[in-house]
């Protein structure tokens, strides 16, 4: 009897594991796919960003553009370093910026670049 619980056990252990092994490989695709949207941006299709954008610009997107607009190209931690928010929520409300094409965003080894269109 208590072997039947250890294989019942070990089966269902198995079984948890497969179902992790599938979610992991399915977030690796998901990531990926994030990945390549956001860094397809060109600098082309940037919108520059003019004094009126930031001022209908959510508030927490205001700050963070106008750090960006300051600096040029800049990481989120200098962006933070300007505005004295956590790298984190820099680096979020920096990819905003990504998605509505106000900003590009390029990668060098690991440090992630943001930068705003040229006049």
């Amino acid at each position: 009897m208590l072997n039947a619980g250890v294989k019942e056990q070990a089966a269902l252990l198995e079984r948890a594991v497969s179902l992790l092994e599938s979610i992991d490989r399915k977030l690796d695709l998901l990531s990926e796919f994030l990945r390549r949207n956001l860094e397809s941006g060109s600098a082309e299709s940037l919108k520059p960003i003019e004094a009126y954008d930031i001022l209908t610009f959510p508030a927490h997107l205001q700050k963070t553009s106008v750090s960006l607009v300051e600096l040029g190209e800049a990481t989120a931690d200098q962006i933070a370093a300007k505005t004295g928010r956590q790298r984190s929520i820099e680096s979020l409300y920096l990819n905003e910026l990504v998605q509505q094409g106000y900003a590009r965003k390029r990668r060098k080894g690991r440090v992630v670049y943001f930068a705003v269109a040229k006049e």
